[in-house]
């Protein structure tokens, strides 16, 4: 049963690769381009990072195990097809792609690694950019009028830019023990971090996008013990969405590619190393402002 599983995943997830997709458009591009230089499309990340790994630093696709602190948005969820190049998925992620799940979190996704295997972790926030070139929306599958994207970080910063957030009356929502608390602590960080966003020299939504993947970072990082049986690899960045996800491709773009082998103190940076496999396999995107973007012959 296991291996009759294996071979179906990794069928659907060469088919998921074969589906061919609309470009997005050029005011799409160009933005992407612009303000995540670099960026790939979800299935160049996908091959280059399965490439990576198991070519140079021999994971494999049975043992590893998969881990993604990404927000739930639903469309957000095409990261998820990293799990037909490694497997299933332990989410650790909530509103804003925070890791919530926490330190036990990420000893019960550590615990239940298969024997011999390896730890990946993707770990961003994410943003919409619409086919007409607009940064913090997407419209939806079936919706008239765009939507924000991420909706709960523009609702932080809303809050932050209206004079703060009392970190001392943490609503509780419509009641009950949860309430509202992830949103809650997203207008506090916020707050408290206001300063932090370079909104003179970029967007807005692009600099709030850029200042949750530094916190989501730090958080992940936090959350990992000094030592671990088995390797880890992180990759890190911002998942861009484009309007209807379905049909044209996501983005992301990659800011971190960590490595750290079975005892071993510190991290590896190894991202120039997916670079080297998606500059020799997908095609470039130049921007008019010298940025550039992944695409694969698929997505042209």
């Amino acid at each position: 049963f296991t291996m009759a599983t294996s071979v179906l995943r990794r069928a659907l997830s060469t088919s998921t690769r074969l589906m061919s997709k609309s470009a997005p458009s050029r005011a799409c591009q160009q933005m992407i381009a612009s303000n995540y230089p670099g960026a790939v499309s979800q299935t160049t990340l996908v091959s280059g990072v399965k490439e990576v790994l198991t070519r140079n630093h021999n994971f494999d696709e049975e043992g590893c195990l998969l881990a993604t602190s990404t927000c739930p948005d639903e469309i957000n969820r095409s990261v998820d097809t990293l799990t037909g190049a490694f497997g299933d998925v332990f989410p650790l992620g909530g509103l804003g792609g925070l890791p919530f799940t926490g330190t036990t979190g990420f000893a019960a996704y550590s615990a239940h690694v298969p024997d011999d295997g390896q730890l990946l972790v993707l770990y961003a926030p994410h943003i919409g950019i619409s086919n007409n070139g607009k940064i913090g929306e997407v419209a939806r599958p079936g919706m008239k009028d765009p939507t924000p994207t991420c909706g709960a970080c523009a609702l932080g910063y809303s809050a932050a830019k209206k004079g703060g957030f009392d970190s001392g009356s943490m609503s509780n929502g419509t009641g009950g023990l949860i309430g509202d608390y992830q949103l809650d602590i997203i207008k506090n960080m916020l707050t408290s971090n206001l300063h932090e966003l370079d909104v003179t020299k970029q967007n807005e939504y692009v600099a709030l996008s850029f200042f949750m993947y530094k916190k989501i970072k730090e958080e992940i990082l936090n959350a990992i013990p000094e030592e671990l049986p088995v390797p880890i690899a992180l990759i890190g960045g911002i998942q861009i969405n484009t309007d209807d996800g379905r049909n044209i491709p996501d983005f992301f773009a990659p800011l971190d590619f960590l490595i750290k082998d079975k005892g071993e103190a510190e991290y590896r940076d190894i991202l120039e190393e997916l670079y080297t496999v998606v500059g020799s396999t997908q095609f470039r995107v130049n921007g008019e402002s010298g940025g550039y973007l992944y695409l694969s012959k698929e997505e042209m």
